[in-house]
């Protein structure tokens, strides 16, 4: 659910309207729904008061290596904690106005945002802030909290309110702490856990004073100022920053005011005519990433293309260890790598940036081609086990309740107090071993889907067990991981929910409109999108019969999406090639029309779904000896095990003819129907 206006107002409203617990507990009721849905279970006064209690145990504490290989500590709350805290954080943010200068734990900001204002100024001054976390005790928050926009104070009878919230936010550690000699000393204090889902938007809270204070400074000294997290950057064309300044006494004596202490070892100034860091991106100029990041994309890009995806993958292994295994306990897929570096890349640079374009068309390329090198290796075409159904049997146990694990892996858990997400991975893959090969140690799905799914597992083995042992919340609540999950849900199914599926009329423009094919002889460029220049295509020459809304309330069934996909890109492609009229390649735009059908039939028990591609009016021009091995070439590697194929076509005689690919037909057929042109039929099973 998504927070409208009048959601905002009403959570600002009520807030500011409490006069207990129950009225802080009713606000709490509100949101959560905005979280976990409609059919989430209500929080009630018992359950906030166990978590307040700071007697329970209520955080799980682990260490994970920082780039430096220092150790962090990360404090998950448990379960139930973190459910109030992510209901309580929406409030936060709903109601707190964050500073302007801050960028870091806001929505709609990045560190791109926040290294754009640094960008082309002749010095740079980062400071970190130490302990940035742990430095916030629970007395501060609960003085915070007295405060506008919050106001829970003794006046309004609040106290009791502030003491609660403030103790579900805190935790009891070891922490640094100067004593009277000014001396770090070990005490234990309840402070602001790093790992909580409330505790970066409390940051931001807590530091609104010091970020009014420094935006004073710069403005005084003429620099500009902003804050991501405990990482605070000054920059200006003026150097302001040597030891001992006015400015540099300014920082240090505001930074202490505020209870806050430098962290010396991270403080560094960076001049114009050397590389200049925000954020971690390049700010000489413009934002930008370091060459070494674009070295890399292309490198492996380079090996993906020159040595197949496999070798590729073992050689990017090795090298993702040295670089990153101070946080990576497992080598992840490199497709998925290049993906997410290519989005940062696009988010970095723009979307129409040149050398964005260019990488992210490589990647596209090999990608759509992945499927096709990993297609099934035969040695005797009639012994390949060819079954659909058998694909769709394992399609449908990520969708529907069933005794297999895979539902689990994709859908959030009714219940998720009784949820281990640990060990339904180990058992959905366990299931999927055996479910994958039969009693001969033939194939029973595609190599391709198997592909599909080894790469989910490995997803959630990687990142998805990290997130849930932080967490202790599916994967799917992950921004990151849940767009793989969903990702993954629309490679297995067509449907009319983009969320959920693939949208197949979607699909169909989209690839129609990506396929170009160029007579460079002639300097013609043949395509249904902007780039034709012959004047014999255009995407309104492509038809949903009998209209869209139809055809689309029938295309709702269960197939591997991406090899569907390549499909229809080799079709698109063969018919910009090869399209005619009755055998003329000079027609008009209004004659030629691609009609797009597709009809249901209850078979026996089962429901076929056949859709067809007609390139009206197209006649084979080539040899009808030829045509069998082609479609075999191009259709057979791809949809084996996936739908049955067919072609159905008139000679350049006028005779009528069937090419079966799946299953397999050793040899094409005359037929007394006429097919009205070329045909292209898949017949899913559901």
């Amino acid at each position: 659910m998504i927070l409208k206006t009048e959601n905002i107002i009403f959570i600002k409203e009520t807030f500011q309207n409490m006069k207990s617990k129950h009225d802080f507990l009713d606000l709490l009721n509100y949101v959560k729904p905005f979280i976990y849905g409609e059919k989430t279970q209500s929080f009630d006064l018992n359950h906030l008061n166990f978590h307040s209690n700071s007697n329970t145990k209520k955080y799980k504490s682990f260490i994970v290596k920082k780039k430096s290989g220092a150790d962090r500590t990360i404090n998950s709350p448990s379960k139930g904690l973190k459910a109030i805290q992510k209901c309580l954080n929406l409030i936060f943010q709903t109601i707190y106005d964050v500073h302007p200068s801050v960028y870091g734990f806001v929505k709609s900001k990045s560190i791109v945002n926040n290294a754009n204002i640094h960008s082309g100024n002749h010095y740079i001054y980062n400071i970190d802030l130490k302990d940035f976390f742990s430095s916030i005790d629970q007395a501060r928050i609960w003085g915070r909290l007295q405060y506008p926009p919050f106001n829970l104070n003794k006046e309004r009878d609040l106290l009791e309110v502030a003491n609660m919230i403030s103790s579900l936010c805190c935790f009891k550690i070891d922490v640094e702490r100067l004593d009277e000699n000014n001396e770090w000393q070990i005490v234990n204090r309840n402070v602001l856990p790093q790992g909580a889902p409330t505790s970066p938007t409390i940051t931001n809270i807590i530091c609104q004073q010091l970020d009014f204070y420094l935006t004073a400074v710069a403005k005084r000294f003429g620099l500009r100022y902003s804050r991501y997290a405990d990482d605070i950057t000054f920059s200006s064309m003026h150097n302001v920053y040597n030891e001992n300044s006015d400015f540099i006494k300014e920082l240090n004596r505001v930074i202490s005011s505020q209870n806050f202490h430098i962290k010396q070892s991270k403080t560094r100034l960076q001049k114009k005519g050397y590389r200049q860091e925000v954020t971690g991106l390049i700010v000489n100029a413009k934002p930008n990433v370091n060459s070494r990041y674009i070295k890399q994309l292309r490198m492996w890009l380079f090996y993906w293309e020159n040595h197949g995806y496999e070798k590729a993958n073992l050689f990017f292994g090795s090298q993702y260890f040295k670089d990153r295994g101070y946080v990576k306990k497992r080598v992840p897929n490199l497709e998925f790598v290049l993906d997410g570096k290519l989005n940062f890349l696009k988010m970095v640079k723009g979307a129409e940036n040149g050398t964005y374009l260019k990488l992210y068309e490589r990647f596209r390329v090999l990608s759509e081609k992945k499927i096709s090198f990993q297609a099934v290796q035969i040695s005797n075409i009639k012994e390949v086990k060819h079954d659909p159904q058998e694909t769709v049997k394992l399609l449908k146990f990520f969708k529907y309740d069933n005794k297999y694990s895979f539902k689990q892996l994709v859908h959030k858990p009714v219940n998720e107090n009784d949820f281990n997400f640990i060990e339904i991975l180990k058992t959905a893959n366990k299931q999927f071993m055996d479910f994958s090969v039969d009693n001969n140690n033939k194939l029973n799905i595609p190599k391709d889907l198997i592909s599909g799914v080894q790469n989910l597992f490995e997803i959630l083995r990687t990142s998805g067990i990290d997130f849930y042992n932080i967490n202790n919340l599916h994967p799917l609540e992950d921004k990151n991981i849940g767009a793989k999950i969903q990702l993954f849900k629309g490679d297995y199914r067509f449907g009319n929910e983009k969320s959920e599926s693939s949208i197949l009329s979607d699909l169909i423009i989209r690839t129609a409109l990506k396929k170009e094919f160029s007579d460079q002889i002639n300097n013609i460029v043949y395509s249904f999108g902007e780039n034709d220049n012959s004047g014999l295509f255009d995407y309104k020459q492509i038809i949903f019969y009998p209209e869209l809304q139809k055809f689309q309330s029938k295309a709702n069934f269960f197939t591997w999406v991406p090899n569907v996909k390549i499909a229809l890109s080799i079709i698109f492609e063969s018919i910009l090639k090869h399209s005619n009229v009755n055998g003329n390649r000079n027609f008009t735009l209004e004659e030629k029309g691609i009609i797009i059908n597709i009809e249901r039939k209850a078979v026996n028990d089962l429901i076929k779904i056949e859709l067809s591609i007609l390139d009206k009016n197209s006649l084979l021009m080539g040899s009808i000896d030829n045509i069998l091995s082609d479609m075999r070439r191009d259709f057979f590697p791809v949809l084996v095990g996936i739908c049955d194929f067919k072609v159905q076509f008139k000679s350049i005689m006028e005779e009528n003819y069937e090419c079966r690919v799946l299953p397999y037909a050793s040899k094409v057929k005359p037929i007394d129907e006429d097919p009205q042109g070329f045909k292209y039929i898949f017949t899913f099973y559901d």
